[in-house]
């Protein structure tokens, strides 16, 4: 996830007040993060961005990129720990779910190898793949490596590098050499749900701007085969009331089962189409333009669905801020939709069957059971501050003498301690030259409150400091002010023997 990644580059930099060139490059290369949204959160931790840095890297992607095939480039591998000699350029195929292929570079532990064993996590390269690495913000295949009729190796993650697929590989069986003739075959149910979701962020980005304004510009995307997240700059919250308007417009492009396309064109050309391009993106001479029907055009590299009605259902999950004017939306497509669906409408019958009412009449019926809570409540309450009423006569009357001072010591009989402190203060107004000491003991929970009248003296006379006396012995500690203390703690003493402590603690603050 970027935005955790992030977080974690922003504490490293704490300490320099600066985040390294190649955290931003690689934040913007892995995770779709353009670099102005990266400063705009780093600035909010006092943090400067290293943009020259950023910049040469972005230089040197787009060098390699331009040359293509023509030359083997030096760059970081993916750990950044090492400078390889990367090989040509592979082929990537998009439609197939398998390709008869050769391995030309295996990558273990930081080191060119030959071959790898039984066991081994390696990265390797080979001629032709039908693996998308990761990059852009959308994820990388996943599938398995197939030798002599035998899956050999899982794929577990794809990585794009410098036009590269990276495939990062556990193996499983046999051995794996440099030159072997193998079989890549994607995991292509996995691939078909990335490129639902893919198409979706567009249907989204297009439905944004349609609603909240064409300021909306994407600010970063997360694609992978369960969910999918897009980031975009908006100065406030989306409305409920948007948001549907925006779920509805996406699911109308879906049911028009609208055609996708895709041309290479000049960047000139693509501007005059007024396709969209990706925020703080900087573009070579040629690029990919994705088109869905006539209403969306984008610049993209990832993969999509060829019509929108495989999309089948898009359903948003939450709307939250990232930063400064920037909002994020997180969604679901396809089966991840229509399982969420499916689970809501059992939670929508469960719900209707425990209150013996029609699906469409839960809303109504919570109406009435809350209407009915709140009469009951302040029904119970008015019946609390009467039985208050009465037991502050019964305590007031139950006061007793102690060298010339009145003084209560009781317990409230199955109160807690909110009733507890009701009964308290009604005490304290109407005791004004005495001391009270009231405990209760409700669902496995003890409260305990001392207080004094205002005639007495505070200073000679601290509540905190009696309170915390008798509860020493029972290991009570409470706080508050030198005519009003509390504590509360789980059931353990007896309160008859905290009482009887509270007398003789009392006899010697008198």
């Amino acid at each position: 996830e970027g935005t955790e990644r992030l977080k974690a580059m922003l504490v490293e930099s704490k300490k320099s007040g600066i985040l390294p060139g190649e955290h931003a490059f690689k934040l913007y290369d892995t995770y779709g993060f353009p670099c102005e949204l990266t400063q705009e959160i780093a600035e909010a931790s006092n943090i400067k961005v290293d943009i020259k840095g950023f910049e040469a890297l972005m230089e040197k992607q787009r060098s390699i990129s331009k040359q293509g095939s023509k030359i083997a480039g030096n760059i970081f591998n993916v750990n950044g720990n090492i400078n390889i000699k990367l090989p040509d350029v592979s082929l990537f195929i998009e439609d197939k779910e398998e390709v008869k292929t050769k391995v030309v570079q295996i990558i273990s532990n930081g080191n060119l190898k030959n071959e790898i064993g039984k066991k081994d996590k390696a990265g390797i390269f080979l001629k032709e793949t039908v693996f998308y690495g990761e990059k852009g913000g959308q994820v990388g295949d996943k599938g398995v490596i197939v030798k002599d009729g035998k899956i050999i190796a899982v794929v577990i993650n794809t990585i794009d590098v410098a036009g590269r697929t990276q495939h990062e590989i556990e193996m499983k069986d046999g051995m794996l050499k440099t030159g072997d003739s193998v079989t890549a075959r994607v995991d292509m149910e996995r691939r078909l749900d990335i490129r639902k979701n893919h198409t979706a962020t567009h249907l989204l980005h297009n439905a944004l701007r349609k609603v909240l304004g064409m300021h909306v510009k994407q600010a970063g995307s997360m694609v992978a085969p369960d969910r999918l997240r897009f980031d975009f700059s908006h100065f406030k919250a989306v409305t409920k009331e948007e948001l549907s308007r925006i779920e509805e417009i996406v699911n109308e492009n879906i049911r028009k089962d609208s055609g996708v396309r895709i041309d290479e064109l000049g960047i000139e050309e693509a501007k005059k189409k007024d396709a969209i391009a990706l925020f703080g993106e900087k573009y070579g001479d040629v690029v990919r333009m994705v088109s869905v029907g006539d209403y969306s055009k984008e610049l993209c590299g990832g993969t999509h669905v060829k019509r929108t009605g495989e999309i089948g259902i898009f359903k948003i999950i939450s709307e939250s801020s990232i930063a400064s004017g920037m909002r994020r939306i997180e969604a679901i497509t396809g089966r991840t939709a229509y399982e969420k669906i499916k689970q809501d409408e059992l939670i929508i019958k469960e719900a209707a069957r425990e209150l013996n009412v029609k699906p469409e009449d839960i809303a109504k019926e919570i109406e009435k059971l809350t209407n009915r809570l709140k009469s009951m409540e302040k029904t119970l309450g008015n019946f609390i501050n009467k039985n208050a009423q009465g037991n502050a006569d019964s305590l007031l009357n139950a006061a007793k003498k102690i060298k010339g001072v009145d003084v209560i010591i009781e317990e409230i009989k199955n109160a807690d301690a909110s009733l507890l402190r009701k009964n308290a203060d009604l005490v304290k107004d109407k005791l004004t030259g005495g001391i009270f000491i009231l405990a209760a003991e409700k669902d496995g929970k003890i409260a305990i409150i001392v207080g004094m009248g205002k005639s007495l003296q505070p200073g000679k006379i601290d509540a905190v400091k009696i309170l915390n006396d008798i509860g020493a012995d029972f290991g009570i500690k409470g706080g508050g002010r030198p005519d009003f203390a509390q504590a509360g703690s789980r059931s353990g003493p007896k309160i008859q023997d905290m009482l009887k402590r509270a007398e003789d603690i009392i006899k010697g603050y008198i």
